[in-house]
């Protein structure tokens, strides 16, 4: 199935509560759900069944987008989160989980990421050390010698559209029993499919290219079987959840991202081919 037809299609009208289908996936603004009896309610709590049990837990439109994400990324799973940095926190947290509190991280990244390492997770003992992601020897070396727990990385970085090898990056992490995270918020997955290259977390900012409208705050973490349960297990205690509306929100604006991805990159393409003629342009940069 091509992107642009899972785009549309995946995660949505299945949540219905009866025999009819919904064209699009309810908005579920409900905080807990009833169940006919106490003992199947206390099943679907301890995850002994599926179900809805608690809006801090899972919620049906979250749901919708959380399949839609894993969908387009080619992973096992996914989560909703209130923000970009909230699912950069938590994948961290997640695959630091049972590994070495370390981490090698690139040293082009979004600000805010970068607070995030060094005024939150440093205080707290998790040193990071920062390499050119665009250069695998360098990496390959951080890695031997900090021995990290986890790689971070930005498939395009943010601001300054550093691109890395994410395949040769993947196997430097999976050699060193390290987790890779990569943030793919600027390239979303009709350009590049980061799980498909070694990775173990994706994150997107739902608030750029995927939601595309302006008007939802969110982020999502799509992860491998390997460590979606540890990182479910880990948000029912952090709350991380992102609102039924902010939910729908974004998965209307999925809907049309890859044909917005496709305009945005062929206006590029034409802004940099004009550019790239221009007498008045000294140096460009072409591959």
């Amino acid at each position: 199935m091509k992107i642009h037809t899972k785009a549309v299609h995946a995660g949505d009208r299945k949540r219905n509560p009866g025999s009819h289908v919904p064209v699009t996936t309810p908005i579920y603004t409900a905080a807990s759900f009833f169940y006919e009896s106490m003992e199947q309610l206390d099943r679907v709590f301890g995850r002994e069944e599926p179900g809805f049990s608690y809006a801090r837990y899972d919620n049906p439109t979250s749901a919708g987008l959380e399949e839609l994400a894993a969908s387009l990324e080619s992973g096992h799973g996914a989560l909703a989160c209130s923000s970009g940095m909230m699912a950069v926190h938590v994948a961290l947290l997640s695959a630091l989980a049972d590994r070495r509190k370390s981490v090698v991280a690139a040293n082009a990244l979004y600000g805010a990421t970068l607070g995030l390492l060094m005024n939150v997770l440093e205080p707290m003992g998790i040193p990071t050390h920062f390499v050119d992601a665009c250069d695998p020897g360098a990496v390959e070396e951080a890695v031997g010698e900090h021995k990290p727990g986890c790689v971070l990385m930005e498939t395009i970085s943010n601001p300054l559209l550093r691109v890395g090898q994410i395949d040769r990056i993947a196997e430097i992490a999976m050699a060193a029993g390290a987790a890779l995270i990569v943030d793919n918020t600027f390239a979303t997955p009709l350009l590049v499919r980061p799980m498909e290259l070694g990775a173990n977390f994706v994150i997107h900012s739902l608030t750029k290219y995927l939601g595309g409208h302006g008007d939802v705050l969110g982020g999502i973490v799509i992860t491998d079987a390997a460590h979606y349960d540890p990182m479910r297990a880990l948000a029912r205690t952090l709350g991380p959840a992102l609102g039924p509306f902010e939910s729908y929100l974004s998965m209307r604006g999925i809907k049309t991202f890859a044909l917005r991805m496709e305009r945005q990159c062929a206006n590029a393409c034409r802004i940099a081919s004009w550019l790239a003629a221009h007498d008045a342009i000294d140096r460009h940069f072409t591959k």
